[in-house]
């Protein structure tokens, strides 16, 4: 498998919509990754967590599901994700025939690539 990346949601409704994690493996599909682990959980306003896993949810719980949760804002619900990028497969293979190797990789967040979009 390749590398995965790990990604929280978080939702304004204390369920995101019971579709979710079918409409986003759909558009994973589409776009070039997919989605290798979903885990939804809600935090009431009392702060008491309700995990609504996605069946097979299992790798998710190798992390430290209870720290990640604890940033969760009472009253919304957040989706944890394990995502793997497709692309990246026949990327790793040509760079390394090529005698390549990754130096760095990080993720921008929105406003900085609006920012380097835009030119400003």
């Amino acid at each position: 498998m390749e590398s995965v990346e790990f990604v929280v949601l978080e939702f304004t409704d204390p369920q995101p919509g019971v579709d979710f994690a079918a409409r986003l493996r759909r558009i994973a599909s589409e776009q070039g990754f997919q989605v290798v682990d979903v885990l939804v959980v809600a935090k009431a306003l009392t702060g008491e967590v309700t995990l609504l896993e996605e069946p097979g949810a299992e790798l998710i719980r190798d992390v430290d599901v209870d720290d990640v949760v604890a940033e969760v804002v009472p009253g919304t619900s957040a989706a944890l994700l394990l995502l793997a990028h497709s692309w990246r497969v026949g990327t790793r293979t040509a760079l390394r025939e090529a005698g390549g190797r990754v130096v760095l990789a990080e993720r921008l967040p929105a406003s900085a690539a609006d920012h380097l979009v835009s030119g400003a």
